[in-house]
């Protein structure tokens, strides 16, 4: 895009570099920052640009192309009407008073003092410019390394649905400089979607702990209530892109097999949720770490840094199906792949089953972590801690005496650790009982086969050779080696009358 700019009584021909709708949170001041970014400064040039960026910045371009940073780092000045500035001020300090309450309001004297007092020193008249660099960064070309008055200047007076449009052009003497933009009109069409996102903040999180803690019960009550704008899926060692996303399956129109693309589990919610921005949305994964979540995952893993405004490219069949959903709606048009401001992903993982497919770092990273432990307290509010074991209509043992003794052995031993423990909900019996056969059937068959089966008798509560097949028929068997490994356990028998 080429427009033409007015700077200082002076005509520039000007060429559009950045283009945005909304301001990455690693810019914004601490207290308007939406998600948890880090605070880095940086205006990525979109790559469509980078074609007119290589007529200015040669140089810039092919350390991107050879991936390198560091080599080349040229200054740029960027020019800003500060009058423009100005007259945004009263409406981002109302927008301040409604949706950053902790952020103090900007006074407009003092910023214009330091707008007047800048362009003076640079013998400017409405305008001022300020330095960085641009140059090839981690995440794209970008101008970064601000001198100091960016900070008291620009940052300001940015809100996370600013607008900014960057141009370059050449000037009386052949220098490259660059022209910014910002639209603060933009807010007004999102005010819902601010206070939405501000107030309650998204979340993006794995729920992780041994197998029976109660991560999916977590997931279940933030999501109750809100079922009709939910999505679950589990994943599994077969579970792939196409199941996850979407892509072409035989359709029937009439007698004719047709081929057309199936939306899946991610797009539906994603559209149902860019469609519907006043209302939160959540996507559920179970069992996140059971399926191979790079493959699953593919590209738009990208967009699970919500810190940055990363979009992707999206398939053809895919991009032809956002089009015909996002028809009418102002805020995205399927042409670019972005994750909806109002969407949360909620992911169990139990730690047993981890090394089913190893998650890499960086999409690690990408996600919050919160670990569910296991609750040994004996009160009302544990209601595991009423469950008994019932060994015959006389005699019983507490299930939570069970675990936290049985676990203690498993902590104790270097080649198990915490991710084999058995968590207070491994069984979940209908009423306080657990029955015999349940017991034997799954605590002790997960005992056996995935715990202790390998290991040394001196640290094993399956003594003299003991297998599970010696476990049946459970009556008598079962309880007779179920008493020796309560005794070695050291819990009680309650005798009933």
């Amino acid at each position: 895009m080429k427009k033409y700019i007015t700077l200082e009584n002076n005509i520039y021909e000007a060429h559009l570099i950045i283009d945005i709708d909304k301001i990455n949170d690693e810019t914004l001041p601490y207290n308007r920052k939406i998600g948890t970014g880090a605070d880095k400064n940086l205006f990525v040039v979109g790559a469509k640009f980078y074609d007119t960026l290589k007529k200015f910045f040669p140089a810039v371009i092919k350390d991107r192309e050879e991936k390198k940073t560091g080599r080349n780092s040229p200054k740029i000045k960027s020019y800003f009407q500060y009058t423009s500035l100005l007259n945004d001020i009263d409406f981002i300090n109302k927008e301040i008073e409604l949706h950053f309450p902790k952020e103090s309001k900007i006074d407009f004297d003092s910023y214009l003092k330091k707008c007047k007092a800048l362009s003076t020193k640079q013998k400017l008249n409405s305008s001022i410019f300020l330095e960085s660099e641009i140059a090839n960064a981690q995440n794209g070309i970008a101008f970064k390394n601000w001198d100091d008055n960016f900070k008291e200047i620009i940052k300001e007076v940015l809100l996370p649905t600013s607008q900014l449009k960057v141009f370059l052009f050449k000037d009386t003497k052949n220098e490259t400089c660059a022209f910014w933009e910002f639209k603060q009109e933009y807010i007004s069409k999102n005010k819902t979607l601010l206070s939405s996102i501000v107030n309650e903040k998204l979340i993006q999180k794995i729920f992780y702990g041994a197998p029976g803690t109660g991560k999916s019960h977590k997931v279940k009550e933030l999501v109750t209530g809100k079922e009709e704008r939910t999505e679950r899926v589990t994943f599994h060692p077969e579970y792939d892109y196409s199941a996850f996303v979407g892509g072409y399956k035989p359709t029937m129109d009439g007698d004719i097999i047709r081929y057309e693309f199936v939306p899946q589990a991610f797009t539906n919610i994603c559209v149902n949720a860019w469609n519907d921005l006043e209302k939160d949305y959540y996507l559920v994964i179970e069992e996140i770490n059971r399926g191979n979540c790079a493959e699953i995952f593919g590209d738009i893993f990208q967009l699970l840094d919500r810190t940055n405004d990363y979009h992707i490219t999206p398939s053809k069949e895919l991009k032809e199906y956002l089009r015909s959903q996002f028809i009418g709606n102002a805020d995205i048009d399927g042409e670019k792949l972005v994750l909806p401001p109002n969407l949360n992903i909620l992911a169990t993982m139990n730690t047993s089953d981890q090394s089913l497919f190893p998650m890499d770092s960086a999409f690690k990273r990408r996600w919050d972590w919160e670990y569910i432990p296991i609750n040994y307290e004996d009160s009302e509010n544990n209601k595991s801690s009423k469950f008994k074991v019932q060994l015959s209509e006389t005699e019983s043992f507490s299930w939570l005496s069970f675990i936290k003794s049985v676990n203690s052995v498993i902590k104790q031993n270097d080649n198990l650790g915490m991710d084999k423990c058995l968590g207070n909900y491994f069984i979940k019996p209908e009423t306080e009982e657990i029955d015999i056969e349940t017991f034997v059937n799954k605590a002790i068959f997960y005992l056996w086969n995935d715990v202790f089966k390998d290991e040394m008798e001196e640290n094993n509560i399956f003594l003299n050779k003991t297998t599970y097949e010696d476990f049946f028929p459970i009556k008598p068997n079962g309880i007779l080696k179920l008493k020796e490994i309560l005794e070695i356990l050291k819990i009680d028998i309650t005798a009933e009358l």
